[in-house]
């Protein structure tokens, strides 16, 4: 009987779960706009202490945008780079429940993290 009421039970968890989204809704879309007059490669950093060059990443055209999505508990860092992949500078969003400031632009650049390479390799 307590096996057949734990299955019963683990059964009822797991439908619930998958019903609903994981890590829910997105709390807020940024959409950075390019107004640099060149090229920029972004990249997200695996973490906010450990930004590397953009190897890879998205290169936003002057004039277009770079949109992302950020949850409340997250915080997020990006690499930003010129066209070559020299590193520019970094742009932090810390928290998207409202509490901060937030860049406006890909050319709301901040210091990178100690470590982070000038260029790609």
């Amino acid at each position: 009987m307590f096996g057949t009421t734990l299955t019963a039970t683990l059964v009822v968890v797991l439908v619930a779960v998958g019903c609903a989204p994981l890590g829910g809704d997105p709390e807020r879309t940024f959409t950075l706009p390019n107004n640099t007059g060149s090229p920029r490669l972004v990249h997200r950093c695996d973490w906010l202490d450990d930004c590397r060059s953009p190897k890879k990443g998205d290169l936003v055209p002057p004039g277009e945008s770079f949109k992302f999505e950020i949850y409340a508990d997250e915080e997020r860092a990006y690499v930003v780079a010129n066209a070559e992949g020299k590193t520019l500078g970094c742009l932090t969003v810390h928290i998207a429940d409202g509490r901060g400031g937030y860049p406006q632009s890909l050319s709301d650049l901040t210091r990178c993290p100690r470590g982070t390479p000038k260029a790609s390799s």
